[in-house]
């Protein structure tokens, strides 16, 4: 199995908050809060070192949303159905 599919089915299987998330908007401090579907703060992408004005906390925090525990069981699901595809040859 590859590392990575192993690595994030391993952190799946911990627990983390379900359903889909979202950042608190496009600016401001509210957008480097990543919310659950209830709309409740899970994750706070702050930069404690670093240069916030780059962007990179706002960009952690979209990136942290979409890769949330739905988008990346879906992903993992189209991973075993290619690589089953590819192990009956077509």
């Amino acid at each position: 199995m590859n590392q990575d599919v192993k690595a994030l089915e391993e952190a799946l299987a911990k627990g983390p908050t379900p359903g889909e998330w979202h950042t608190g908007g496009e600016n401001g401090k509210a957008a480097r809060i990543i919310y659950d579907e209830r709309g409740w703060a899970i994750a706070d992408a702050k930069l404690y070192h670093g240069n916030r004005e780059s962007g990179e906390d706002l960009a952690n925090a979209e990136f942290m949303a979409v890769a949330n525990p739905d988008r990346i069981s879906r992903l993992l699901d189209y991973i075993r159905k290619l690589e089953q595809e590819v192990a009956n040859g077509k």
